[in-house]
């Protein structure tokens, strides 16, 4: 599990350094980009961690980032693998979302991490 989740960090990681890239922006103007939109304070730094995928980030980051990039959210997708689709079927839909229900997938989201970290484990199983 955790190689899955180390491997599509890094796929996402190199799409966005693609991505970025090719609209000639340094990681720094990306960080810029992604202030002034959400009211944050990621650096260059940050980026580079995405891009060589040691962090991960929020689902509502990665479609902010895909909207200043100017490419489908879904292009972040995972690259294909023997018997994998690239795919993620849960996020299929997630442009179509309203914010408000953004911000309720997002919130029940970060319960069930929460639940996982802290809370009673068997009831999410």
């Amino acid at each position: 599990m955790k190689e899955d989740i180390y491997n599509l960090k890094v796929a996402i990681g190199r799409k966005l350094k693609l991505f970025r890239q090719s609209r000639s922006l340094t990681q720094n103007d990306l960080a810029e980009a992604i202030n002034e939109r959400m009211g944050t304070s990621y650096s260059g730094n940050a980026v580079s961690s995405w891009e060589m995928g040691k962090n991960s980030m929020a689902i509502e980051l990665l479609v902010v980032i895909a909207s200043i990039l100017d490419v489908d959210f879904q292009a972040f997708e995972a690259e294909s693998g023997p018997g994998d689709h690239g795919h993620l079927p849960l996020l299929d839909h997630y442009e179509e979302l309203t914010s408000k229900e953004r911000e309720s997938v997002q919130a029940y989201i970060s319960f069930l991490v929460w639940r996982r970290h802290h809370g009673d484990k068997d009831l999410l199983s």
